[in-house]
């Protein structure tokens, strides 16, 4: 499911903006043309991309003053989203990264901030090649989880990293079901690309009745295999409207529920709830009980209301998000290897200090 970025904009309510180098570097309007050029890009990615972009723009001679532009655009990039938190995982890593790198012995040997920062510039290109090539590691990972006559029940089978996966369990040549749980803003695509693997659709209204109709035999093969936008410190996860709805239906009967998620999307969050109420702490705007009356309504509706409008409406439905707490996650699959939910404090422990 994309996250649809607003227009772009060169203000923002950040302090520390006041304090950073002026630029003419508008991060808001290039991080939307990398979603636009290519809609498989994530938000964290799109975010350390542009940071990138704006580190080689704007030819600084001091740590203080990269730190500070680095900073105050974060800030900016961040506060123009209405989901803001996958855009903050991968700001912030990226921030942590340059500040490590200033840091670090190993980089003393440039004689001047010029070479120091060119060779930056170089180790993070290469990063973002790298984050790019995760989904296959991690779809090698999760493949000893799917087993033979296994039937795998996906949800926003559109993501990038559901399709390698798929495209990866048909190399392998296991034989396996898949069910692509959908809502009416995200139906299925073709993402097997193969008539190899058997699938079909699944409302999300229908998962409940579905699940109730396996067989022992079934259930027992049975699994989710879902992605997510971020990773929280406590483990839960930010991942498309309905994941929550999913992970308890699959708790109830038993089903083991796995996230595929690059480990460049933990972020340093720690909600102390899984509702509406948490996400607004984090900057999330999400309104859903939203009640308006005739005429209105049939606009809202679909009825009477223009194309644009329409359009909109969809879009903002395809932003939405939920927290899935870890209690209702068997195991986080990364492209470095498999994690309970509990270990990803310590990632982040390791990261960040």
């Amino acid at each position: 499911m994309a996250f649809v970025s607003p227009p772009s904009t060169s203000s923002s309510s950040a302090p520390v903006a006041a304090l950073a180098p002026s630029t003419n570097f508008d991060i808001v309007a290039h991080y939307n043309s990398l979603l636009k050029r290519d809609p498989s890009i994530t938000p964290a990615l799109a975010a350390i991309e542009s940071l990138i972009a704006l580190f080689s723009d704007n030819p600084l001679t001091t740590i203080a003053e990269t730190l500070a532009l680095l900073e105050a655009q974060s800030s900016i990039l961040t506060h123009s989203q209405h989901n803001p938190i996958p855009v903050s995982a991968g700001s912030d890593l990226f921030q942590r990264y340059i500040i490590s790198s200033f840091q670090s012995r190993a980089l003393l040997h440039h004689s001047d901030f010029t070479g120091l920062r060119k060779h930056l510039i170089s180790q993070s290109r290469v990063f973002i090649q790298r984050a790019k090539s995760a989904g296959s590691k991690i779809a090698s990972h999760a493949l000893p989880f799917i087993r033979e006559s296994a039937i795998l029940f996906t949800y926003d089978s559109a993501c990038p990293i559901i399709r390698t996966l798929l495209t990866t369990t048909i190399e392998a040549d296991r034989s396996i079901s898949v069910a692509h749980v959908t809502t009416p803003t995200a139906p299925a695509t073709n993402t097997t690309g193969s008539a190899s693997l058997p699938s079909t659709i699944l409302p999300l209204h229908e998962v409940a009745y579905a699940l109730s109709s396996l067989t022992p035999t079934q259930l027992q093969d049975a699994l989710f295999i879902v992605p997510a936008s971020a990773v929280l410190e406590n483990g839960g996860i930010i991942a498309p409207l309905g994941t929550q709805q999913l992970a308890l239906l699959a708790h109830a009967h038993g089903i083991p529920l796995y996230v595929a998620v690059e480990s460049f999307k933990f972020v340093r969050k720690f909600p102390l709830g899984c509702g509406a109420e948490e996400l607004a702490k984090m900057g999330t705007k999400q309104p859903t009980l939203t009640f308006s009356s005739g005429q209105q309504a049939r606009k809202v509706g679909g009825e009477g209301g223009n194309v644009n409008e329409g359009k909109k409406t969809i879009e903002r439905e395809e932003e939405k998000v939920d927290i899935t707490p870890p209690y209702l996650i068997t195991a986080l699959i990364t492209e470095n290897g498999t994690m309970t939910p509990s270990a990803v404090s310590e990632e982040l422990v390791k990261l960040w200090f």
